[in-house]
């Protein structure tokens, strides 16, 4: 401390030189590594069984699911052909785009994928519309479409069972009207319209889109996602349309997960430090005092970052809050120093013998805290959890930075000028209601028995929960997708994946794995070969034969503007003549609507040449009716299907360039729930022990995770425990400070286990409430063994309350993070922190006591 004070000037200059310099070397290096998957160790079985799932079939990785919900399943169809057109357009940005059941191959085959009955159903009833669908084929325009409904009005109950659900198309006339009258494009449903609802494959579609990642940037492949979101509002698939398209997946959540981070770290650090720096000057009560901490431990901080580029070169997922940490533990070294060397000045020693005194006095202590609180970070680091190594090994180098950060530069910024003399705290400050637990001591440990009885009943309920989406912003577009995905299983993205040597291999193992109780479907390239094809094909041949859809030689010539208009008027006398006819019923209510909405549109269109509401109305009404004629002509004429036709875009998605085939398996239950999750996974590993997958990896983080947990703690305790005694060489001693740890330890765990399951972000607690209340004991222990005045009197119990309530403050800024793993990593070390020094100002005082009246 002398050569501290002697020497001031020369070290605050160097500090300010060496601060300068790392703080540009942190700046132009520390990068955040962006890959999720980099937080385990890489030769964990896990993850290689998942590397080598990606080398087979690449355009699996960090794929995007974009899923488009529609009014029907035509305009769903044509919403993902728009979107995929879009993205594949730009293949500096998209690797591979691919839409699940689209393209040429599935417009002919389609109806092959069908049950025989279902198909039998649906040529039934389209050979019943024969009538109308020829009718339409001849005359493909608004007079042939009004033609037809005329017809159908007259017999309405025959219209029925032919197949025509003339309240449906009538509902979807009507909208098309009216958007006509702005000029709008209201497509009808052919399917609904002349087949029946049932023929469509529902009103939602999905696109996989692989965009290029780039890891090396901040936030990959972030040019790729507003390029998406950009394209959706182009599209008018936003919030208010007919089509409302999201998008998720694993790069999607990631992206979002790390821009929320990002931002929210920084936002933390500097709220950290503001408030920390506030309660400074309520700890300290002296300008010069607080302003020399808040130096050093910004110091402390860059010197720390700096190291980060040095040790590890980046920051990851859960690394990126050191800064917040550092600031809550570091500052509890200044404040320790400061209040020892302002009891001191007040004493009335001068400021050469105060500063030689405060190292002499807290500086042991503040060795074997930096010491304890190291090790609770550093245990992380041999443990397989990456992520959590890292943050360990920043954190615990930290506090050694800390440390000497506050026995040099902190007693030179306090030697620089003149030297005055702080003011007194006064008497009411002094005393203090811990003096309760000296008077009392043993209600005290009795009642901190009874909790930490009722603890310790709790703690087998203590859980892990390894579900990533419960720790993400649940706000989130990307997040609900996601988990409404995982719930409905339609596109479940947490299947069971396995990597068969061949096909025919892939199809055995397929059919044994959707044996199993807990797996809905099993699906390889062979799934997609349409069972019973010669006799749905016959079937198909047959309904071909009696529609007759090719346009007959004599084919209606189209209609003027003028004929359009007499279509328009007379279908108008019709619905007109029907709906005084008929009796009160939806279908007559429906035809009121539509005859009114075309008496609108008839008095707002004057005759002449064409009118762009006519224009409207065709492309509306007309021409998706032509377009699924064309389609449907198609779909009855399906060729044979075998392994060469399927199209490609689907077989290397499905079968590797090696020979090697992928066997897809979908859960039966919704795997949100961790019990699911693990019954999952557990059949179907039971048969194919090397499945990979998410739902594999998803458990298996879970558990590796549990493990480091263990390991890291056990092998903290260790450490402290025979630190502490090879210092002290006093088994009371040790086991004083362990004590109250111990007791808030176990009052965590029951608390989390009642309350708080344990996660991906919050499972570092444990370890470091470890070397926190180690920290505090120490402070305690050591100044009531130095003997003088009375402990609760001294600055030590004041040291310890501010302490604590500074890395309340700097925690709790991260509580109020929208990120969930943020904000629990903030509300269970905040929670930690206060039992940990309740426990070590209430429950210590009281042992202290005790074993004061055993030794007395």
């Amino acid at each position: 401390m002398d050569g501290a004070r002697r020497r001031a000037s020369w070290i605050a200059l160097g500090a300010a030189l060496l601060t300068g310099a790392c703080a540009l070397y942190a700046a132009r290096n520390l990068e955040v590594e962006t890959n999720t998957e980099a937080v385990f160790d890489p030769d964990l079985r896990f993850r290689q069984l998942e590397n080598a799932l990606d080398a087979a079939f690449p355009m699996l990785e960090d794929a995007v699911i974009v899923v488009l919900d529609a009014p029907s399943a035509r305009r769903a169809a044509d919403a993902a052909e728009a979107l995929a057109e879009r993205l594949a357009a730009s293949p500096e940005l998209y690797a591979d785009v691919f839409v699940p059941g689209a393209g040429p191959f599935f417009a002919r085959h389609g109806l092959l994928y069908r049950d025989v009955d279902d198909l039998e159903d649906l040529v039934d009833r389209l050979a019943a519309a024969q009538p109308f669908l020829a009718e339409l084929s001849r005359d493909p325009s608004l007079r042939g479409l009004f033609r037809m409904f005329e017809r159908a009005l007259g017999e309405a109950e025959a219209a029925a069972e032919r197949g025509l659900d003339l309240e449906e198309a009538l509902a979807d006339v009507e909208a098309a009207v009216r958007e006509s009258a702005r000029r709008q494009v209201r497509p009808m449903d052919f399917d609904a319209l002349l087949v029946g609802a049932d023929a469509g494959d529902g009103a939602r579609r999905y696109v996989l889109a692989q965009p290029r990642i780039d890891y090396g940037e901040l936030v990959p492949a972030l040019d790729a996602m507003r390029a998406l979101r950009g394209h959706i509002d182009e599209l008018g698939f936003g919030p208010g349309g007919d089509v409302r398209a999201r998008f998720t997946g694993n790069l999607p959540l990631s992206t979002e997960e790390l821009d929320i981070v990002q931002r929210q770290s920084v936002l933390a650090g500097a709220a950290s430090f503001a408030i920390v720096t506030l309660i400074l000057f309520l700890a300290l009560r002296s300008v010069r005092l607080v302003l020399a901490t808040a130096a050093t431990l910004l110091a402390g901080l860059v010197w720390t970052a700096a190291f980060a580029v040095l040790a590890i070169g980046h920051l990851n997922m859960i690394s990126v809050n050191f800064a917040v940490l550092f600031i809550g533990l570091g500052v509890d070294f200044g404040i320790h120093f400061g209040l020892r060397y302002r009891e001191l000045r007040v004493q009335g020693e001068d400021h050469a013998r105060a500063l030689e005194e405060t190292g002499s006095g807290v500086g042991t202590s503040l060795v074997l805290c930096a010491l304890t609180t190291a090790t609770s970070f550093l245990a992380f680091t041999p443990t397989a959890y990456v992520g959590i190594g890292e943050l360990g090994l920043i954190a615990g180098a930290g506090m050694f930075v800390s440390l000497l950060a506050s026995l040099t530069l902190l007693p030179a910024l306090l030697s620089l000028g003149g030297v005055g003399t702080p003011t007194a705290f006064s008497p009411r400050e002094s005393r203090s209601v811990l003096r309760f637990p000296g008077r009392h001591p043993g209600l005290v440990a009795a009642a901190a028995a009874v909790l930490a009885g009722i603890s310790l009943l709790l703690a087998p309920g203590l859980s892990f929960d390894g579900n990533p989406l419960r720790v993400r912003d649940p706000g989130a577009e990307s997040v609900r997708t996601f988990a409404e995905l995982v719930e409905e299983g339609d596109l479940n993205p947490w299947t069971a994946e396995v990597l068969a040597p061949s096909l025919e291999e892939a199809r055995r193992l397929a059919e044994r794995l959707e044996a199993l109780p807990g797996v809905d479907r099993s699906v390889t390239l062979a799934s997609y070969l349409p069972e019973d094809q010669e006799e749905k094909r016959a079937l198909l041949d047959d309904a071909r034969f009696l529609l007759n859809l090719t346009p007959p030689a004599g084919r209606r010539p189209a209609p003027g503007p003028r004929e359009q208009r007499q279509a328009l008027a007379g279908f108008r006398a019709a619905l007109a003549r029907f709906v005084a006819s008929a009796p009160p019923s939806v279908l007559s209510e429906g035809a009121a609507r539509v005859e009114a909405a075309l008496a609108d549109l008839l008095s707002e269109m004057e005759p002449g040449a064409g009118d762009g509401r006519l224009d409207s109305l065709t492309a509306s009404l007309v021409e998706p009716i032509a377009e699924g004629l064309a389609e449907l002509e198609v779909a009855l004429g399906p060729g044979e299907v075998g392994l060469d036709t399927l199209p490609p875009e689907l077989r290397r998605r499905l079968l590797a360039p090696d020979g090697r085939a992928r066997v897809q398996v979908f859960p039966a239950a919704d795997l949100n729930d961790n019990q699911a999750l693990e019954a999952f996974a557990a059949e179907v590993r039971r048969v194919a022990p090397d499945a990979s997958g998410d739902s594999i990896y998803l458990l298996e983080s879970g558990r590796t995770v549990t493990r480091s947990l263990r390991q890291a703690f056990a092998g903290a305790a260790l450490i402290i425990l025979a630190g502490l005694w090879l210092i002290w060489r006093r088994a009371l001693d040790t086991a004083l400070v362990l004590a109250p740890v111990l007791l808030a330890a176990v009052l965590v765990v029951g608390f989390c286990a009642l309350a708080m399951p344990l996660n991906f972000a919050n499972v570092i607690v444990l370890p470091l409430l470890l070397g926190i209340g180690v920290d505090s004991g120490i402070h305690m222990v050591h100044r009531h063994r130095s003997g003088g005045a009375e402990l609760l009197a001294t600055s030590t119990p004041r040291a310890v309350g501010w302490s604590a309530l500074t890395t309340i403050a700097s925690f709790g800024t991260l509580a109020f993070a929208t990120h969930r793993g943020m904000a629990s990593l903030g509300q269970l070390l905040a929670l930690g922190v206060v039992l940990t020094v309740a426990a070590n100002l209430v429950v210590l005082p009281a042992l202290l006591a005790l074993a004061r009246r055993r030794e007395g």
